[in-house]
Parts: C-alpha cells; structure tokens; sequence
C-alpha cells in the first residue's frame, strides 16, 4: 500500500505527457557510450588542498582510467599557475598493465611564502579521450605549510556521527597564522576507542581556522564573528556498506545554497576564555561519502564535533529523566512518577510536567522566570509530580548552577515525552455500541450511524455504517491499545467500492485542510468524560493527520470518495440519516489541489532526552538518516 505516496505525482506526470508520445508510439532510443581504456579520467577524491615539503622539489597526482589494455599517453596542459610557481610535465603514460598514471609536479620551495596556497589546474588535452562520465580536469591549491606549535591537550568528541565520549586529543596552533589549528589524529583515537580499524588514507589533522569579518571563502565574504572553517578531513572510517571512507566536509564546500554565510553558522566558537581565545569550539559537517556523492547532513545542527580547548573545565550541567509510571494516592490525587539523574556539576533542578500541546522552549522559559509552577530536585531518584489526568506529556527540566556568593544560574534544559494512564483505562467494551458520525459523501454532509463491534481477532474493533451505499461493506478495523485503554485506526485496505481491475479502496488518516493522507501513520481515539469518542494526530507522527477518509487507489490516481468529523457522538434517534445507492456514485476529488504525503519514520520521538546547551542553542537529536546525494562545489 506504500506506493499510494507516489501515485499523485505519478497522475501528475501522466498530465505532463498529455500531447507527447503516447504509450504505444515507438520512441528512439539511443544506448550511453560504452567505457574503455582510452577514456582518462582525474577521480573525485583528490584533494582540493595538497601541503608541499619544504624539503622537496616535486610531488606527483594521479589521473585514472577505467581499465588495462594498451600503453597510453596522453597531452596535459596547466592554468591558472600565473606565478610560475609549478611545472607540469606534457604527457602522462599508463603502463599497458595499469589503471592509474603518475603526473610529477616540480616546484621550488624557496618560492613559496608559508602558507600561502597557490591554484594550478591540470587538463587531459588530447582530443577524442573524453570521458562523459568523469572530469579531464583538476583544480587544486597547494602550498608549504607554516610549522605548528602543540598547546596543549584538547578534549574532542564527535557525537555527531560516532560516540559522545570526549578524547585527549593533541592540539596545535600555526606558528604563523595564529587564527589556525589543528588536532592530531583525532580519528585515530576515537576509531581505536571503538576497536574499528583506520583506513590507510586517514587523515593525520583535523584543521580548522577560526574566521573574521572580511575573510573571503571562495565567493563568500565574512560578516560574522566567531565562524570557524575546517578543511575536508578523512576520518578513516570505512564504511561497511559502501566500502570508502567517510569525509567530514564543511558546508562551503557545497553548491546552491550552502554558498551562503548564513548556511555555515553552526560552524562556530561557542565560547570564549577571558583573554579572547577559543574556549569551546564546534563542528557541523558533512558526513560524506566522495563515491557515493553523497552522506549525512549535520551542518544545521549543534553538538555534531566539539572540541574543548586545554586548561578548560568541562562541566557536566545535564539531567536526565525516565517515565516510571503512575500513582494514586489515598484522596484520589494521581501523580507521574519520574526518576531524575543530575549532571555532577548541577546545584538543582527544575522539574515542571506540561501537556504535549505546550511549546517546550516556553515551558523552559515559564521555568526560568517561574511562572510555571515547578518540583526542584537536588538529589538523584524518583520525583512524583501531580497530573491532570490521561494524556500525553512533557516533562521538562531546567538545571542550576550556584555559586560561592550563592547566586542560582540556569544552565541547561531538557525533557522526556509520555502517554500517562491516571489510573482507569478504558476496556474494549466501552467502545462497543452505536455511535453517530458527521461525514461528507457526494460533497454532502449527513450524519451517519455507526456500529462499532469487536471483531474475530481479540484486540480488534469493527466499525460499521461510514460509507452506506446499498450493497457495500464499509467495514473497517480498529486497533485496541490495553495499556492506554485508547483506539488507534490505521491506514487500511478495504471491500473495494469498484469490480475495475487495478483499482483498490482504502480507509486512511488524512488532513483535508492540508490536502494530505498518509498509508504510514495513524491517529488515535480517545473517550471523554461525555462518552464521546475523539480522534487525534497520533503523537509521533511526523504528519499532521486529524480525520479519516475512503479514497480510491488506482495507477493513474488517487480518487477521493469521502472524509469525515474526528468525533464520534453517542448515538441519539434524533439524529437523521441517509442512505445511499450506486456503489460506484463517486466524484473526483473535492479538493482540487490534494497532495499525497509520505511519512518517512527518521525520528523516534518517543522518550526522547533532548538538551539546550547554555539554553541558547536549539533542540537536536542524533538521529542518523539515510543517506542523501549533494553536489560538490
């Protein structure tokens, strides 16, 4: 049922083609042209950024071709060298035996200034060798390196991508340019830590300058102060499903618009010491994988590298907090019970328990200023806070520092979400009844009477009576949670409304304001101190959904039958109904501009423990997605 999602877009491509070659007509079709070895080519993976010896006149690049056979030689040509700085040989030749060439590249080191890194450009000349698959050019810079001088031991973690324990990690400033450092073999160290062997290529550094105001990264030209810029760093991590190595890529070094100041702020000095040097510095990269074109996308996010500067303490301001369940006591007062663990350095925490219908950076806030009402917490265990009731909720804490003076400071702020059950549960039997249901059918509203029964499967509800067209079963199921006494409906298959082959009916979650449904997620039903039945977004989605529909499910479309009210109302005979006859009476869709959603599950959201840093940054996980393709600048 997953591929109703790309069933509109489908129908809307069909649209597009409306006027082109039909189905039937016999388009030409032309074959890509075959690879051999006479097609050279400069791989991807070279760096863009190659360090000289000051000790040596010459080092070599390799051009590639796809596979052995014959001697080749082929023309080069180098530009953009307008200092004369580099000489570049006329011709490479590959051996008959081999897929890769050395180019050897000479140069004279008393010309160069310390890190200055100069552009040159090598290009494939000869004619009739092109690869359309791969480049004939490489543009690089490179230059001799000013010498580094150790400070000291920084702490690093990359929690981005591998473990959020810090690491002692050597840390070197540039003797010439004092804006740039580097860490000494950080990747070694955590992939030791993790018994993963380092790939051969791993890099030695992870190098990153500290910017300002009127820097100039490629076309870009700094405003800000306090951006940080690394280069592209092998971290020698092979990957065990694609089999390469994973980059670390500043956003920079992207297209589109990842050329934009604004896209590299989470590249950053988060912290200063009193003398204006860096404190804290973080990352936020892109995990990239060169062959694949493509990884993971961590630039807009805090927390992904950290790297914390020799000679400052680390302090540990974190809570954490767990569900435990539910009490009750003698007076009939019920509670959340939570356990809390405080971070060593934490004077106090401040506990507060909101619905999930707050807006948590609020609830921070009405902490912090003490308009919401809070439980403070000096000391590990379990914490009991009074409820409204069933429900779901968040709860949220802020933690404080004090010092020697005793003055409180909030530090960070975290929270858990739950479905609490107050005490009573609702048992399957009281959804079982008659109940009324206001729909639209034929673009007509009409109010409908249900029957909602236990179905044959223990755990399962039927529901009778939504779509009463003669001779239809309407049926569809809902699915009885016992441990919250609620009801959930999933997207479902259904009898079919039409004999036409390829054509099936589904009842599925939808939001008719948005123009959405979605074959992935659910909503959920609620009884309420009315004896009324409620329907609502199913907390976690990633979609809005707040209503149900019947929609017809074809390969050219999706056709909209009819939606409904979230509220199912105990039944009234005052209430008047309608009947309905031709099961195929169906019209196009109601909403012209309906879309079909899918709800990709990349978060769970349930129990998640999130953290504010210094309560200025902003909510984040560590969620790892699939992997998504980017084109390099």
């Amino acid at each position: 049922m997953k591929s109703i999602n790309k069933l509109f877009g489908i129908f809307m491509a069909l649209c597009l083609l409306l006027g082109g070659a039909a189905c039937t007509d016999e388009v030409e079709y032309t074959g890509a042209e075959l690879q051999n070895a006479n097609q050279p080519y400069f791989p991807t993976n070279l760096a863009s950024k190659i360090d000289l010896s000051a000790d040596a006149t010459s080092f070599t690049v390799e051009v590639s071709r796809l596979a052995t056979g014959t001697e080749l030689t082929v023309d080069l040509v180098k530009s953009g060298d307008d200092a004369g700085l580099f000489t570049v040989p006329a011709t490479a030749t590959f051996a008959a035996d081999a897929m890769t060439a050395a180019i050897t590249i000479g140069y004279d080191p008393a010309k160069f200034e310390l890190d200055v890194y100069n552009p040159l450009t090598i290009t494939i000349a000869t004619e009739g060798l092109d690869n359309p698959y791969s480049s004939n050019t490489y543009s690089f810079t490179a230059g001799i390196p000013a010498p580094y001088e150790t400070i000291g031991e920084a702490t690093f973690a990359d929690a981005g991508y591998f473990t959020d324990t810090f690491f002692k990690v050597e840390l070197q400033q540039n003797s010439v340019d004092a804006s740039l450092y580097r860490l000494v073999n950080p990747y070694a160290t955590v992939l030791k830590a993790l018994n993963v062997a380092s790939s051969a290529a791993q890099s030695p550094y992870l190098t990153f300058k500290l910017l300002k105001p009127g820097d100039v990264v490629g076309d870009v030209t700094i405003s800000s102060t306090g951006l940080v810029l690394f280069e592209d760093c092998n971290t020698g991590y092979t990957h065990p499903t694609y089999g390469e190595d994973l980059y670390l890529l500043h956003p920079s070094r992207f297209t589109g618009n990842f050329q934009n100041e604004a896209m590299w702020t989470y590249n950053k000095v988060v912290s200063y010491k009193e003398d204006g040097s860096p404190a804290i510095v973080q990352l936020a990269p892109y995990y990239f994988l060169m062959g694949q074109s493509g990884g993971w996308n961590y630039t807009q996010a805090d927390g992904a590298i950290t790297i914390v500067f020799p000679d400052v303490v680390i302090t540990d301001y974190s809570v954490s907090m767990s569900y435990e369940g539910s009490f009750t006591d003698p007076n009939g007062a019920n509670y959340v019970l939570a356990n809390v663990n405080l971070g060593t350095d934490v004077f106090e925490a401040r506990l507060a328990l909101v619905s999930a219908n707050t807006d948590v950076e609020s609830a921070v806030a009405g902490i912090i200023d003490g308009s919401i009402e809070t439980t403070n917490v000096r000391e590990n265990g379990q914490v009991q806070l009074l409820s409204a009731g069933n429900g779901t909720y968040y709860l949220v804490a802020v933690t404080y520092s004090r010092d020697e003076s005793g003055v409180e400071e909030a530090q960070e702020a975290s929270y858990i979400d739950f479905i609490h059950s107050a005490g009573a549960i609702a048992p399957i039997d009281a959804y079982v009844g008659q109940w009324m249901l206001q729909g639209v059918i034929d673009n007509k509203v009409t109010n409908l009477p249900l029957t909602i029964a236990k179905w044959k499967e223990e755990g399962f509800l039927t529901v009778k009576g939504a779509l009463p067209y003669a001779g239809y079963d309407d049926t569809f199921l809902l699915q009885y949670d016992p441990v919250s006494g609620y009801v959930i409906l999933p997207p479902q298959e259904v009898a079919p409304l039409t004999a036409t082959e390829g054509v099936s009916t589904l009842v599925v979650p939808c939001n008719m304001d948005e123009g959405a449904l979605s074959v992935e997620e659910t909503i959920t039903g609620k009884l309420d101190e009315y004896g009324g039945l409620s329907f609502y977004n199913t907390y976690g989605n990633e979609g809005n959904w707040n209503t149900f529909a019947y929609v017809l499910n074809s390969n050219s479309g999706v056709q909209l039958v009819s939606y409904y009210s979230s509220y199912f109302a105990p039944y009234t005979n005052a209430t008047t109904t309608r009947s309905f006859v031709g099961a195929n009476n169906t019209l196009p869709l109601f909403k012209s501009d309906m879309k079909l959603v899918k709800v990709e599950k990349q978060l769970n959201k349930k129990s998640a423990n999130l953290v504010i840093k210094n309560l200025n940054g902003s909510w984040s996980d560590k969620s790892h997605k699939e992997i998504s393709r980017i084109q390099l600048n």
